[in-house]
């Protein structure tokens, strides 16, 4: 206790000599600290919520909800699975077709080939737009026996995939179903707004349904994004129905109490930081439990329409070459991969496989650390042939 008032005094003499000696210093840090209090304590309980959201967003944010909600976007509004690729669009790489689908080849009009394989999951699935269509992963898939249809939609989750499938999908009659999994998608299970677990996707403000455990069973939080996004920023249901249902709603309050002013966000930052790391040692099982059982309803919905499920898992770029600090870090991608082989799912490890090609990451991977190059596409497409040719 002598020593926590002998620091006291010490730092009250040093404002004391500042304030003789640095005067302008001095109340510099005076008036940036009394707004930090107001930043902190007495301004949450002035400005509206709506007003934090516009400034969290950014007019980035905001013009993008709009584009997307007058289907001008890569992507539009779906009831089902809150977006899907927008049909019939062609910008540098990314072409979309009719049933917007990223693919090579027409849909057979008459019987069907020997094979079509449908294929779900994020971007690293359809390639983004780092790649042609026939680099993809389906386009190195395809040939004269083989429909591939590649319906991958940026920032997919697995339950956005489930939903999407049993909505709309299984009328394409795919023998096979190969979706792709990584460790953002399984972030995703928990969220609905993208910009309280991304913030940094302007381009991507949308929002998402997401299901909960409820004794064991899947029940579904459907969202309406056309009602929802309308008035974005200034939609008082959006933030009431977020703060109840989105897990990372915290996000936006810890913004709304610390984000406005340099040092409170300085503070917010380092803090971010420390739990991120802090992830890395804890165990969610909630969020296993119900990857697991999106995965095993998914499995049961292809099999009543006489299909079979590959899922693949897909690291990104760090996952892949683990290094710096993540090299001590538990290995949550192997964490991940281990517990769902071990329930018996049908999963590939495209990690294993990029190791065993010896190709270095530089070879495999595009510049954001995320999406695969040609190469990587066309190792995880031969691998696939060699398992759908096992089972078949």
């Amino acid at each position: 206790m002598c020593v926590a008032i002998w620091k006291k005094s010490s730092i009250l003499a040093h404002l004391r000599n500042m304030r003789r000696s640095a005067p302008v210093l001095y109340w510099f840090i005076v008036i940036e600290l009394l707004f930090e209090f107001a930043g902190i304590v007495i301004l949450p309980e002035i400005i509206t919520k709506t007003k934090y959201l516009s400034w969290y967003l950014g007019p980035q944010s905001i013009a993008a909800t709009h584009r997307f909600l007058e289907n001008d976007a890569y992507l539009i509004p779906d009831q089902y699975s809150g977006w899907r690729n927008r049909p019939n669009v062609a910008k540098d790489n990314w072409v979309i077709d009719a049933r917007g689908a990223r693919t090579t080849q027409h849909l057979s009009k008459g019987p069907l080939k020997s094979e079509r394989i449908l294929f779900l999951g994020s971007s690293m699935v359809n390639g983004g737009t780092h790649v042609k269509n026939d680099e993809t992963i389906t386009g190195y898939f395809e040939n004269a026996d083989i429909e591939a249809l590649n319906f991958g939609t940026m920032l997919y989750s697995m339950d956005q995939c489930l939903l999407f499938y049993k909505h709309e999908l299984y009328k394409y009659r795919a023998k096979y179903l190969v979706v792709g999994l990584d460790l953002g998608s399984i972030g995703g299970l928990k969220n609905h707004y993208i910009p309280l677990r991304a913030r940094e996707e302007t381009n991507m403000p949308y929002i998402k349904p997401r299901y909960e455990l409820a004794d064991g069973k899947l029940r579904l939080i459907p969202v309406q994004p056309r009602v929802q996004l309308a008035n974005v920023p200034q939609s008082r249901h959006l933030i009431d129905f977020l703060s109840k249902n989105d897990h990372y709603y915290d996000s936006f309050g810890d913004y709304c109490r610390m984000g406005l002013f340099p040092i409170s966000n300085a503070v917010l930052y380092a803090f971010r930081k420390v739990s991120n790391l802090c992830d890395y040692f804890r165990h969610d099982e909630q969020s296993r439990d119900l990857l697991v059982t999106i995965m095993s309803d998914f499995v049961r919905a292809a099999r009543q329409n006489d299909a079979s499920v590959t899922f693949i898992m897909m690291p990104g770029e760090r996952d892949f070459s683990r290094r710096g600090i993540y090299r001590i870090l538990p290995d949550q991608y192997s964490k991940v991969f281990h517990a769902i082989e071990a329930r018996g799912f049908n999963v590939i490890d495209a990690r294993q496989i990029f190791l065993l090609s010896r190709h270095s990451r530089v070879e495999l991977f595009c510049e954001d650390g995320v999406h695969y190059r040609p190469l990587a596409n066309r190792l995880i497409a031969q691998a696939l042939k060699d398992q759908i040719q096992t089972i078949h």
